[in-house]
């Protein structure tokens, strides 16, 4: 097993060195960095490097920074001391939830640097890129309102219909809704709280594999995959345009990120006159609005007291009474954060009338962090086998894979047991839809021999495409012996060639002699 430094204590993050490491190793062959501290003997870190025409460089986020490092090839037989330089990291523990790392040039404005998932046991890195003076400063907090995951389709959007009728005013809404940034979501998300369409006109920022970006829901949707909301996901329906910003069309579906932000709209809160029949039928639709609205109330001028009127689940709020409303007639909207918005007294109403309130919603409460994409494991425990970020096992002819293998694990309750490997055969995780390689970061995985017999030969290959979308691979990193004994290796996304967007990653054998069965856990795209 890999050696980590001992834990902080919990809740806390401090910034330590990072060694970095540069070494000149034939192209062809596969290295294991090992440590040594005080003097010690030297021990395998699982950090794995292959030869290159050019220097290999990797950092080594986590590792003591006062330790000595060699690299050594994977048959044991050759040294290198390769040269070693520092950097930093940010390292901390908290609880098993997310953690926001902000920075500051000054200790003044404080921006996101990062959304980070700690490993099982609290532990979290983050590496920090030269030149420091240009960050300064660092703090980091458990927000108190996480991220939200869900996964995301898309729809051709027609802006002037949707459950929230929006259609009757799309001259008057945002540009970006006009052009498609929409998104229609279930029955139970529509009607908010059990409010009917309370969640109309609200906004969230939504970030995929290709980016972030900012929708409006107006509408409701009713083909939800079923496994999307069974495994706790949220789920939205975006117009194309807004899923093309996040994601590739070409999948038809992507894993997200998102948190509820204020509607980006300008000016004051509006209100549209659906229809009014002489006042004993009256029809009202609040837009433009920051907040999601909860209520809207009317005070008839022969009234004292404040009627809050019924809302429809197509967003309309209706008086309907055998007595007529008389005027001049006060209205006023609360958002579902409980700030009030009061209209001037309306002397009189006709459908299709547009009247404008004096004021915006200011209320919002403390938002989750900015979205980031973070992709789901490769494998841990299984699959949660939700469309648009699941990644996939399966073995050549004759290999066979069980992804819910429970008599060996290296962490949690199930491992990945591989039987049948030999004469070059293998097993590829495939990726649901291209994954972008972080800019720093590894693959890492735990890997063994399930009986006493050794496995040799084996190595991982890693397929994918090039920014530009050409095809392309990795070279092979080999992998030392395996024991009956867990080994966590971790290969630097940097080296080995390995391409900008990751489609597969093969644990193959590199020779024609049968294997004993392994078991693989915990594989992981980490980002540094």
């Amino acid at each position: 097993m890999a050696l980590l430094p001992a834990l902080l204590a919990a809740n806390e993050m401090r910034i330590e060195a990072t060694p970095l490491i540069s070494a000149s190793l034939p192209a062809g062959t596969t290295w294991q960095v090992e440590l040594s501290q005080a003097g010690g003997p030297w021990t395998a870190t699982g950090v794995l490097l292959a030869g290159a025409a050019a220097p290999v460089a990797a950092r080594l986020d986590g590792f003591p920074a006062d330790a000595a490092y060699r690299c050594t090839r994977i048959d044991g037989k050759f040294n290198v001391l390769p040269d070693v330089t520092r950097g930093f990291h940010l390292a901390g523990t908290t609880e098993n939830k997310q953690v926001r790392i902000d920075a500051s040039p000054d200790l003044g404005v404080w921006s996101q640097a990062a959304v980070v998932l700690p490993e099982i046991d609290g532990r979290y890195l983050r590496a920090v890129r030269e030149p420091l003076a240009a960050r300064g400063f660092f703090r980091s907090e458990v927000p108190v309102m996480p991220l939200e995951f869900g996964s995301v389709t898309f729809y051709t959007a027609d802006p002037a219909l949707g459950a929230a009728g929006f259609g009757a005013v799309l001259d008057d809404m945002p540009a970006f809704f006009q052009d498609g940034f929409t998104a229609a979501v279930t029955t139970a998300d529509f009607n908010r709280a059990g409010i009917n369409a309370a969640a109309a006109g609200e906004c969230y920022e939504v970030a995929g594999p290709r980016g972030s970006t900012t929708v409006m829901i107006s509408d409701l949707t009713f083909g939800a995959p079923p496994v999307v909301i069974t495994g706790g996901r949220k789920y939205m329906d975006l117009g194309e345009p807004a899923f093309a910003a996040i994601a590739d069309t070409a999948s038809g579906i992507a894993s997200v990120t998102r948190r509820l932000v204020p509607a980006p709209v300008s000016g004051n809160v509006k209100l549209l006159v659906v229809q009014n029949a002489g006042g004993f039928f009256t029809e009202l639709r609040p837009y433009n609005h920051r907040a999601g609205i909860d209520s809207l109330e009317i005070k008839p001028a022969s009234a004292s007291t404040w009627t809050a009127l019924p809302r429809t689940t197509y967003n309309s709020f209706q008086y309907n009474s055998g007595t007529p409303l008389t005027f001049p007639l006060s209205v006023r909207v609360t958002s579902r954060f409980g700030e009030t918005v009061s209209f001037s007294p309306i002397a009189s109403m006709t459908a299709g009338d547009r009247i404008t309130g004096p004021a915006q919603f200011a209320v919002f409460p403390q938002q989750a962090p900015q979205p980031v994409w973070l992709g789901s494991p490769v494998y841990r425990d299984g699959n949660d086998g939700v469309p648009g970020d699941a990644w996939t096992a399966n073995g050549d002819s004759g290999v066979t894979v069980d992804p819910a293998f429970t008599g060996e694990v290296y962490e949690g309750s199930a491992s990945l047991r591989i039987t049948g490997l030999d004469f070059f055969r293998g097993v590829s995780f495939t990726a649901f839809a291209p994954v972008a390689k972080p800019e720093i970061g590894v693959l890492e995985f735990a890997l063994r021999s399930e009986t006493a017999t050794v496995a040799e030969s084996m190595g991982i290959v890693i397929q994918g495409f090039t920014a530009g979308g050409a095809p392309a691979t990795s070279s092979t990193i080999g992998l030392p012996p395996l024991t009956d004994t867990w080994q966590l290796f971790r290969i630097p996304l940097g080296t080995a060639g390995i391409p900008a967007k990751l489609s597969s990653i093969r644990l193959a054998c590199l020779s024609a002699e049968a294997r004993p069965p392994l078991l693989m856990d915990r594989v992981l795209i980490v980002p540094h």
